[in-house]
């Protein structure tokens, strides 16, 4: 089981990001093309905003991730052997 958590929280910052990319792109595929032609925006939810708080989690996410294994990988952190 605590090699699940640990593999879950090594690659949980992807889910983030992943959705922050996903999310932004599919901003521009739909209404971003409509707001550079000088039209109104139909939709109300803050689409930019969304993508740029989960981008920030997921970078966030791995900046723990880094410094989680470089603190075990350094010596000083987990079983003694």
């Amino acid at each position: 089981m605590k090699r699940v958590l640990i593999t879950l929280f090594s690659v949980g910052w992807l889910a983030p990001t992943w959705l922050a990319i996903n999310t932004y792109l599919g901003f521009w595929r739909g209404d971003g093309w409509t707001l550079l032609w000088g039209r109104k925006d139909v939709g109300s939810f803050p689409v930019i905003q969304f993508s740029q708080q989960c981008f920030g989690v997921g970078i966030i996410w791995l900046a723990v991730v880094i410094i989680f294994w470089s603190w075990k990988f350094s010596g000083t952190g987990g079983p003694k052997q």
